[in-house]
């Protein structure tokens, strides 16, 4: 549950970012439902809801890698998609 938490996190640093630069809340609503669902059954698929070790190490790894970098300046998927 915590890389679908720290999903939901990367997610709403983008929001935010998005916003405060002029962005519409709507849209931005929209997009990242979508994005966040995307991502979330992509994770588990990939993962087997975490049964697979080796599949759930590398989200681990991209997930904090890309907390750790900052806003990636653009929502998309294969952006956050594990190396």
């Amino acid at each position: 549950e915590q890389i679908h938490f720290s999903i939901s996190c990367l997610l709403a640093r983008e929001a935010h970012a998005a916003l405060q630069t002029g962005g519409d809340p709507q849209a931005m609503l929209f997009l990242l439902n979508a994005v966040a669902t995307r991502l979330n059954i992509q994770y588990d698929t990939e993962t087997s809801h975490g049964l697979n070790r080796q599949k759930q190490t590398e989200w681990e790894h991209a997930i904090q890698a890309r907390l750790a970098a900052g806003p990636l300046g653009r929502i998309g998927v294969n952006t956050l998609r594990a190396e």
